[in-house]
């Protein structure tokens, strides 16, 4: 595993040898590619079904996914870092306080969203993103993609205390380190 800087100094991602991009970008990737879209759609439609999605239709799905990814990631560029911690939130949503490398989560920008970009803060307005899904049921366990990503948030995490990252100095030394 590797860190990489994505648009700012405190805006990071997951870079897995297995990929040829990071998590962050690799994720906007597949929200746009209309082949992929449309498989993941026709495999989970009956997840579409929930009244949450007003039963919208597979074309339509690929539609609003194209949309709000364009939203998410121009969000993402034009936001400052002080803004990261309007977007993401606690992963577990009854969570009310912070722990050391919280898991996160940042929904898309239309309501409701069922884009999901997931990351380890290090410190307030400093997140690792660890990867990413469209999550149509209610909890990340009903679905094998989801599950995926609640193992990759555990072994980024891990990968971090391992390497002795618990603030942003922690981030900037692994940072200088991977060169």
């Amino acid at each position: 595993m590797k860190i990489v800087i994505i648009f700012t100094s405190k805006l990071f991602a997951c870079w897995n040898s297995d990929f040829d991009t990071d998590e962050f970008t690799l994720q906007f990737r597949k929200w746009n590619d209309t082949e992929q879209l449309l498989d993941f759609f026709t495999a989970n439609e009956n997840d579409l079904r929930n009244p949450i999605w007003n039963n919208i239709s597979i074309e339509r799905a690929i539609f609003k996914t194209i949309y709000d990814a364009a939203e998410l990631q121009e969000y993402f560029l034009k936001t400052e870092a002080r803004q990261l911690d309007h977007k993401f939130r606690f992963l577990d949503d009854r969570q009310i306080s912070s722990k050391l490398l919280d898991k996160s989560k940042c929904y898309g920008m239309e309501h409701p969203s069922w884009l999901r970009l997931y990351a380890i803060l290090i410190e307030p307005q400093v997140y690792v993103i660890t990867g990413g899904a469209i999550k149509l049921t209610h909890t990340m366990s009903e679905r094998i993609h989801t599950k995926m990503e609640l193992v990759k948030l555990d072994q980024a995490r891990n990968y971090l205390l391992k390497e002795g990252v618990i603030d942003k100095e922690g981030m900037n030394d692994l940072m200088e380190f991977q060169l």
